[in-house]
């Protein structure tokens, strides 16, 4: 089963292929440098990406997925693109409301979401 992410629930859909680590491998290092790169997450919300694999790193077009995966494999870990349904992400499990709560406002916080992105973001964690 495919955890929903930080990523997958705070960053736009960006395609209608979602790319999925499967296991960060032995140079977790380079996994996490990755990831950080793909999503925009901090260095604490990329390495716990990273420790909970198999998760979701967001949707993206198919060339860019491919690009994504391929610098995961060449960095020693595990991935696969799959077609998103509806070109959309999951949604979070109810138990991880609070905690995705607490990372969208970091995330905000930190500057990485407009005030616009994150009540968007809000509304649709809430379901409202």
């Amino acid at each position: 089963m495919v955890v929903p992410t930080p990523s997958a629930a705070f960053l736009p859909a960006r395609g209608d292929h979602e790319l999925v680590l499967e296991a960060a491998g032995e140079q977790q290092i380079r996994i996490i440098k990755v990831c950080r790169e793909a999503t925009g997450l901090g260095l604490k919300e990329a390495k716990d990406l990273a420790d909970r694999a198999p998760s979701s790193l967001g949707s993206f077009s198919a060339a860019d997925a491919e690009r994504l995966r391929a610098q995961i494999v060449a960095a020693g870990g595990r991935a696969s693109v799959r077609r998103a349904a509806g070109g959309s992400t999951p949604e979070p499990a109810a138990a991880d409301t609070v905690e995705l709560l607490e990372r969208l406002v970091a995330l905000r916080d930190r500057g990485a979401l407009t005030d616009e992105e994150f009540a968007r973001e809000k509304q649709r964690i809430l379901g409202a």
